[in-house]
């Protein structure tokens, strides 16, 4: 992806980064809870010839990287321990496992992780008239819930989530500094920094935003991550440690995708089977995915027009046609039941009229990326990507869906970790044009500056950790079934409507793929 210096350090005992075991192991991750998915979720006449040609298409696109001879990037023994410990003090103190206390988004995480240990999969609910069945993006609970149904535990199943989000973190940041050719210690430290570092200047925007508009109170009285929730207008681009604190279902497998796609972006024929797994993780970072792939292939296509008709051959592979028609339709008709159906007003996607607070809009652009989007400009303005993942970000706050609009904060996921992944090159000196040193510290002040609320919000959180204790989840909920009734107008409305496709018998998936569904009762 990206040029780099010819620095090297000894290699001695450890890992090469540039070997094609990682971006396989990384698949394998990506790929395994589809697979739990596909044989557990459906009928066995479309789990097998699903399974058959999916597997067919993955192991043409691991064949590239098999095949491909990458430049050796070497991790020492003592450097991938250090990141191991790093990694898992990282996992432990953004709550995952319930070793220290959790955010708020947990409880519903949690009420997902029971149900999918209690419940027979398909998960379906009964409450009163209604039946429902679980629709959400449960592929990265998934294994840790297979291995709590195993033992029975819900426990167990937090301390399985633990270890498989630190496999996946750690496929992160390996892959980042393949990525940016982190090839001595100090490189691979400043990529871990710029990991979890990497943010909006959310403190400078709001103390900029409350100078234009000193009615806007409620603007600092939200979560410090938030950008601004009041007056019909929400705002959040959200840092990489909240990320990880508040959603990570939807966080590490796109970065992992993102990362895979950032090594061998030219490889247009498997784009399906690269991209496709992120449905199961997140709808919203997918969308924003497909719109980053469909953009970067328009733009080859516009740079070699000549060659249109290769074009055509990459795009229409069989890889990408045969993955479309299998796993493709599954996930989409999966899906269909929740996305397409009858909402309520206010969280349905709609348009954002900002009015006489369109300053706020500049503000928010600004802050969040603006800032390093305009110091990446001389390193990068004759890549693409960084003008697509700009427009993009600079566009996703026009629209609003949800009732926290979910919209603007995880659509953006993809485009503000390709931000990181520049920043990150750009201040290892490893553009083609090397950034200047007045560039480099300014993105470093940046950095420092966006980090200050995420490690606040974590400090505050540790305070109230009482270590040893491995009790401390967010599950106040228990259950996604006990809200699982459209006319329950005493439960929340994202509770009712965000995770559950109702009137099964009108839907391809609950009539034709989907496996028996048996649903649980559900009564206060």
């Amino acid at each position: 992806m990206m040029a780099h210096d010819q620095t090297r350090t000894h290699h001695g005992s450890g890992m090469d980064l540039g070997s094609p075991l990682l971006p396989i192991a990384t698949i394998g991750y990506l790929y395994l809870p589809i697979l739990i998915f596909i044989l557990t979720w459906t009928r066995w006449y479309v789990a097998i010839p699903v399974i058959c040609v999916s597997g067919f298409c993955v192991i043409r696109m691991t064949r590239f990287w098999r095949d491909r001879k990458a430049e050796k990037t070497p991790l020492t023994l003592p450097m991938l321990l250090a990141t191991l410990m790093i990694l898992a003090l990282v996992s432990y103190l953004v709550g995952w496992g319930g070793f220290t206390p959790q955010a708020m988004d947990w409880h519903k995480h949690n009420a997902i992780m029971h149900d999918l240990i209690d419940c027979p999969w398909p998960v379906a609910y009964r409450n009163g008239d209604e039946v429902s069945m679980l629709t959400y993006y449960i592929g990265q609970y998934l294994v840790p819930a297979g291995i709590g149904k195993l033992f029975g535990s819900f426990e167990v199943a937090c301390v399985a989530t633990f270890f498989w989000n630190l496999a996946g973190l750690t496929g992160v940041s390996l892959m980042l500094m393949r990525v940016c050719k982190a090839d001595s210690t100090r490189k691979q430290v400043i990529c871990l920094l710029v990991l979890f570092l990497f943010g909006g200047l959310i403190a400078l925007g709001k103390v900029c935003s409350q100078v234009l508009f000193p009615e806007l109170k409620g603007m600092l009285s939200h979560a410090d991550h938030w950008f601004c929730f009041t007056r019909g207008i929400a705002l959040q681009y959200s840092p990489d440690l909240v990320l990880l604190r508040w959603v990570f279902n939807q966080t590490l497998a796109p970065w992992l995708i993102v990362l895979l796609f950032l090594c061998e972006r030219q490889q247009i024929r498997c784009y399906v089977p690269l991209a496709l797994p992120m449905a199961l993780y997140g709808i919203l970072p997918f969308l924003g995915m497909v719109v980053m792939l469909v953009s970067h292939a328009l733009c080859m296509l516009a740079r070699d027009w000549k060659n249109r008709r290769a074009f055509l051959h990459e795009v229409f592979s069989i890889e990408n046609i045969l993955c479309t028609l299998s796993l493709g339709m599954v996930l989409f008709l999966y899906f269909a039941g929740n996305v397409f159906s009858e909402k309520p007003d206010g969280i349905g996607l709609q348009l954002v009229t900002y009015g006489s607070y369109w300053p706020l809009y500049l503000c928010f652009v600004f802050f969040t990326f603006g800032c390093y989007a305009l110091l990446l400009l001389p390193s990068w303005k004759r890549d693409p990507l960084y003008w697509t993942s700009v427009i993009a970000l600079a566009l996703i706050p026009l629209f609003h869906m949800g009732a926290y609009n979910d919209f603007v904060m995880r659509t953006s996921i993809p485009f503000l970790f390709v931000l990181m992944v520049m920043t990150c090159t750009t201040l290892l000196g490893a553009t083609v044009k090397p950034a200047s040193i007045i560039v480099r510290i300014l993105l470093a002040c940046c950095l420092v500056a966006a980090s200050l609320m995420p490690l606040r919000e974590l400090a505050r959180n540790q305070r109230h950790d009482h270590l040893m204790d491995f009790t401390q989840s967010a599950d106040g909920f228990h259950s996604i079934g006990y809200s699982a009734n459209r006319m329950r107008t005493d439960k929340p409305v994202d509770l009712r409507y965000n995770y559950l496709t109702y009137d099964l018998d009108d839907h391809l998936f609950t009539r034709f793929i989907a496996r028996d569904i048996h649903p649980q009762e559900y009564r206060d």
